[in-house]
């Protein structure tokens, strides 16, 4: 399966979303501001939904694998882009 059939479709990937959005206190580990955590918003595009990102990203690995995944809102993600990280001073 690709990585966004799964993210999208499965009862695991929702699983996994709300374990580490509750690890998380629902704090972004990235610009530490508060997320918020929804199943209706499919393609997570408000700045402060909880994402699912690759620590090491897809581009790298070339095959999704449910594990080695951390969560952050879309905007940190999306500024993470293909990535391993991104600044952090300058995203607070």
């Amino acid at each position: 399966k690709s990585y966004q059939a799964w993210r999208n479709r499965t009862k695991e990937a929702k699983i996994y979303i709300c374990v580490l959005f509750a690890l998380s206190q629902g704090v972004c580990p990235i610009c530490e501001k508060h997320m918020f955590l929804s199943f209706l918003d499919k393609h997570g595009k408000h700045p402060r939904i909880a994402t699912l990102d690759h620590i090491t990203p897809l581009s790298m690995i070339k095959k999704h694998q449910k594990y080695g995944l951390q969560i952050m809102c879309f905007q940190c993600n999306q500024k993470k882009g293909s990535q391993l990280t991104i600044d952090i001073e300058n995203e607070k």
